[in-house]
């Protein structure tokens, strides 16, 4: 099978941005993902162990999230997750951001 890839990057709506992490989720939890762009097209299919790597930072002038996910053909054996991920504020940035408050004053 020939290499197929997609590259893109784009200035986008946080809707929009919301919009595709929601269908990559459908796409990992179905283990099918087809994307277009232009005429190209690729079509993944995850396997039930994936790697996720993870990288942001918070800075004053711009925040920034990678996520990249990668898996083998072949399954291996599955490490426990340290990872948290979550939509509301986490209990260690809630006790830093306190301090950091207790400090100012």
């Amino acid at each position: 099978m020939a290499k197929q890839s997609i590259e893109s990057k784009s200035l986008m709506k946080r809707e929009d941005v919301a919009h595709y992490l929601e269908e990559l989720a459908k796409g990992l939890k179905t283990g099918r993902l087809n994307l277009e762009y232009g005429d190209d097209t690729v079509l993944l299919e995850p396997t039930a162990l994936i790697t996720l790597e993870l990288d942001a930072t918070a800075k004053k002038e711009k925040s920034k999230l990678a996520l990249k996910f990668s898996w083998a053909i072949e399954e291996t054996s599955l490490p426990e997750p340290s990872l948290k991920i979550s939509s509301k504020q986490l209990a260690a940035s809630a006790t830093a951001a306190k301090k950091a408050e207790m400090a100012a004053k």
